[in-house]
């Protein structure tokens, strides 16, 4: 059976370059998924104790992943919070502090989606949020980054 890991919260340890470490566990080549759902509130999913919702997609999804309990943003912001999941960095480190006026550097600091891509993975991103648009710097890694976000002015 395939496992899932959902990495949340790992990003966020995870550190590329800078001082030496110690040794880097290994785990089996399996599908890695990160599902984001921005403002979303782990109190309020039945994974965490929440039973006023009903959530079958997750809960089935759950079954066969990785859940951390203590996961936790550096920033409320999208995408500053969105960096520092995928670079494993703060905003002061990666220098995007706020939705608008910033770009992330790919170049300068390695990202999840890169690191996935070499290790041989195909890496792909399906972003409904206006403020994940590929000129952000966002896509940096990914094989396909998909932000056909349509806009619609009533």
């Amino acid at each position: 059976m395939r496992r899932f890991l959902l990495l949340l919260p790992l990003l966020a340890a995870c550190r590329q370059g800078g001082e030496a470490g110690g040794p880097v566990g290994t785990f089996p080549k399996a599908p890695v998924v990160l599902i984001s759902i921005d403002t979303l509130r782990s109190d309020h999913l039945p994974a965490y104790g929440y039973r006023q919702v009903e959530t079958p997609a997750l809960d089935a999804f759950r079954k066969d992943a990785i859940l951390f309990e203590r996961a936790y943003s550096h920033t409320p912001l999208t995408l500053p919070s969105h960096l520092s999941m995928l670079t494993g960095r703060l905003p002061t480190e990666h220098g995007v502090r706020d939705n608008v006026g910033y770009k992330y550097d790919g170049g300068r600091l390695p990202n999840l989606p890169a690191v996935l891509r070499g290790a041989g993975y195909a890496t792909g991103a399906a972003v409904s949020a206006y403020v994940l648009r590929p000129d952000t710097g966002m896509s940096h890694g990914f094989d396909v980054y998909d932000a056909g976000i349509p806009v619609h002015f009533n």
